[in-house]
């Protein structure tokens, strides 16, 4: 109701409830709005049925839906991991979606998934996420279409899931540049590459290093990682002949090893 309420230029939407709120109705948002709950811990929304998306994000990118939407201080929850086809949140279109202090847990296609709209030739991404926790799901973070071209994850926390991001664009012809900082444990796969041409530099705490695999699937074409602080390369699998894999030769000294130290630094790449 408050979302219909709004212009089209949208607004702010407080979501005070406190506490766990059961949900059966879909929420579509058409317009650029912030929606501000009191906290992942405080306000909880359930998904009850065991089919369905939660929330779809559907805004046209224009310079003045930018950024498309601001989702804070809430948890997201569903009817559990084997449960049915669901879905958290889909962004089917719109670009620098904000992302900050989620909890996503339950969901048995994705907790979130991010898909370009060919038909205008837009691109979506999450061009910022901090403080997102993402537990027992099939596949954590989907993105996937011609235009999914960019991602900046700050202190994702990706665990329990079949795979933890997943990655299938068509366009070959535009590669991606994504940054992904954060924990990345007890995933089967923790980084599914299905598309061509992308670049990833990948900030790997030292704990993740006896879990964390790329899986890259024959056809997906030229892809390059930086793996920060990943000087044991043996851990990782084979990714094969038509991959190349990018170590850095210097990347094991570059950050310390103390995530909260190298902050700053870790910021200044995201920035550039």
């Amino acid at each position: 109701a408050a979302h219909d309420a709004l212009p089209a230029t949208g607004g702010t939407i407080i979501a005070d409830f406190e506490g766990t709120q059961n949900i059966s109705t879909a929420l579509t948002i058409t317009k650029p709005i912030v929606l501000l709950g009191l906290g992942r811990n405080a306000t909880v929304f359930n998904w009850t049925p065991t089919t369905g998306t939660a929330m779809t994000v559907n805004i046209d990118y224009t310079p003045t839906n930018c950024p498309a939407v601001d989702l804070q201080g809430f948890s997201l929850t569903g009817p559990g991991k084997a449960v049915g086809t669901t879905t958290g949140i889909a962004f089917t279109d719109g670009e620098r979606a904000r992302l900050n202090n989620l909890f996503l847990s339950g969901w048995s296609t994705e907790a979130m998934n991010f898909t370009g709209n060919t038909a205008d030739d837009t691109s979506n991404n999450m061009t910022y996420a901090n403080g997102v926790y993402i537990r027992s799901c099939a596949t954590g973070i989907r993105f996937e279409g011609d235009n999914v071209n960019a991602t900046e994850f700050y202190n994702m926390d990706v665990r329990l899931c079949d795979t933890g991001v997943r990655y299938k664009v068509y366009n070959t012809d535009y590669p991606l540049g994504n940054f992904l900082s954060g924990h990345f444990d007890d995933n089967t796969t923790n980084l599914l590459v299905e598309g061509k041409r992308n670049r990833f530099r990948v900030w790997l705490e030292p704990s993740a290093l006896t879990t964390w695999q790329i899986d890259l699937p024959a056809g997906s074409g030229i892809n390059e990682f930086d793996l920060l602080n990943a000087s044991q390369s043996t851990k990782f699998r084979d990714l094969g002949s038509s991959n190349r894999i990018n170590f850095s030769g210097n990347s094991a000294q570059a950050f310390p090893l103390n995530p909260p130290s190298n902050q700053d630094a870790l910021e200044g790449i995201n920035n550039i």
